[in-house]
């Protein structure tokens, strides 16, 4: 049996349709209500509205200077993961980066143990 969706008082939709308007995310709308974050999420998509606020960290990954320090992470061997992760960004980018310069993935599975033969 699926559980019943959480009740808003009419006070509390339009405070979310308020706060999505003017620009708030989801989780901090859900904090000043206190209620949970898919509960304001489910409302604005019964509402019809998406939230502005921004989302992640953008990193602008056609800076000539950060592009050529990624590439020569990535040509030192590093992974996607971890340049991502230094740089506070999605793997993703880093990825899509690698393939508009025409560079390979270094996967690395396991530790660094030698495979006795």
């Amino acid at each position: 049996m699926i559980p019943a969706e959480p009740r808003l008082f009419p006070e509390e939709v339009e405070a979310i349709r308020i706060g999505l308007l003017a620009g708030e995310s989801y989780a901090g709308i859900a904090r000043k209500l206190d209620r949970d974050r898919t509960t304001v999420t489910r409302c604005a998509r019964r509402l019809g509205i998406k939230s502005k606020a921004p989302r992640g960290r953008r990193v602008e990954l056609s800076d000539p200077t950060l592009v050529s320090v990624i590439r020569a992470r990535i040509e030192a061997g590093q992974s996607f993961h971890k340049i991502a992760a230094s740089m506070a960004c999605d793997t993703k980018a880093i990825s899509n980066l690698a393939k508009r310069l025409g560079l390979k993935a270094n996967y690395s599975f396991g530790g660094s143990r030698e495979i006795a033969a």
